[in-house]
């Protein structure tokens, strides 16, 4: 399938448009690169996660008060209703809010309660302080009651950010673009969770590497046909393209061609249905690894009809999906299809700026031979597959 090919200067006039230069290649993790600014990377605007989409007010849950808001600036610019960006509050913003009504900050990354972006401690106070209530936003299994299982799908979610929900996608409006670019190096070298897109505890080098590696993904790409980003292909996602019909709106434009189209929506219907649990066999939370994390989630939704977890689909979380993810434990896109690493069924210049990107530390993902790390032998496994296709 097709994918946006970063351009080195495309990537520089962005850049400058936001007033910063990227190190170079090779820049030591923990120097700082230098802002256009000439102010300390520090003290610029700190960066948060963007809103769900459709939620207009900030409250973590797309419901009537988003769509009388909508309504209320219809034919203006207001920033916070234009949904698709378009410039002018209309009837495909509303549209928007009716595909995605009732989601939450936990619908985009399970447990994230408060949509901070990273599943801490605060989403644990949250939940407790719902318990058997049918607040909506720590409602995450959907059930009617905040309960045992809500609690269960948040700490097996624990310490996950938006940046690995779909990679390098640091703010969360799954589009990786200059926004993610900036958040990055407004964080160099500090330990900022959201902008820590491997997870290693540090941003730097291997971060921005990664986001630029990822220019231009989306949800919909990376899920083949999932708009919205909750790692399940059906009527949300079919809404979306629909209510974007004849637009260039990046995240419904799943074959990358400029225009939201029949083909998109051809795609949505032949993709019915799809979880990234099946896709990369037992990758539950679709990080493109089958891990503790997966069998976590298993586990927490055991015995319920959650059906991201429903990897082998019988309609119930059981033994036959454990048992599936426990078999395939280590499992990465890489590996299903050598070299394809981020699994878009086509070994190409992405996989190798991701492999590139890491290269040096310990990222699963990327590791195409086991070893533990990312080194020369990856790469040239990599390459042995190139443009390798799946059957």
């Amino acid at each position: 399938m097709t994918r946006i090919t970063r351009s080195t200067l495309a990537l520089s006039s962005l850049l400058l448009a936001a007033g910063l230069t990227a190190s170079a290649p090779g820049q030591a993790s923990g120097t700082s690169p230098t802002p256009r600014l000439g102010l300390p990377i520090q003290a610029q605007a700190p960066h948060s996660a963007t809103r769900i989409l459709g939620d207009t007010n900030g409250d973590c849950l797309v419901d009537v008060q988003d769509q009388v808001k909508v309504l209320g600036c219809w034919g203006l610019p207001d920033p916070l209703a234009d949904l698709d960006g378009d410039g002018t509050v209309d009837d495909r913003d509303l549209a928007i809010v009716q595909a995605v009504w009732g989601s939450t900050c936990g619908t985009r990354l399970i447990g994230d309660v408060n949509g901070s972006g990273v599943v801490n401690s605060s989403d644990l106070a949250r939940v407790l302080g719902d318990w058997g209530t049918a607040t909506a936003q720590s409602d995450f299994d959907r059930d009617g009651v905040v309960g045992d299982v809500d609690l269960n799908m948040l700490l097996a979610n624990w310490g996950r950010n938006l940046a690995r929900r779909l990679l390098a996608d640091v703010n969360g409006d799954d589009l990786v673009d200059v926004v993610d670019l900036v958040a990055v190096l407004g964080n160099w070298a500090g330990s900022d969770a959201l902008a820590d897109v491997n997870g290693d505890g540090l941003v730097s080098q291997i971060d921005l590497n990664l986001v630029q590696a990822q220019w231009g993904a989306t949800s919909g790409r990376d899920l083949l046909a999932d708009v919205n980003g909750d790692k399940i292909v059906g009527q949300v996602d079919l809404d979306l393209v629909e209510a974007t019909f004849g637009t260039s709106w990046a995240r419904a434009d799943l074959d990358a061609n400029g225009v939201v189209d029949v083909q998109d929506l051809t795609t949505v219907l032949s993709e019915w249905g799809a979880i990234a649990g099946r896709d990369l066999l037992g990758d539950v939370n679709g990080d493109w690894v089958v891990d503790k994390v997966d069998i976590d989630l298993v586990l927490a939704v055991f015995g319920t009809s959650w059906s991201q977890a429903d990897v082998v689909p019988d309609g119930s979380v059981d033994v036959n999906d454990l048992v599936t993810v426990l078999g395939n434990f280590g499992s990465t896109y890489g590996l299903q299809q050598t070299g394809d690493i981020n699994g878009d069924c086509d070994v190409d210049e992405t996989d190798r700026d991701i492999l590139l990107a890491v290269w040096g530390s310990q990222f699963p993902q990327a590791d195409l031979d086991g070893d533990g790390d990312i080194d020369a032998q990856d790469l040239v496994t990599l390459l042995a597959n190139w443009g390798i296709e799946c059957p």
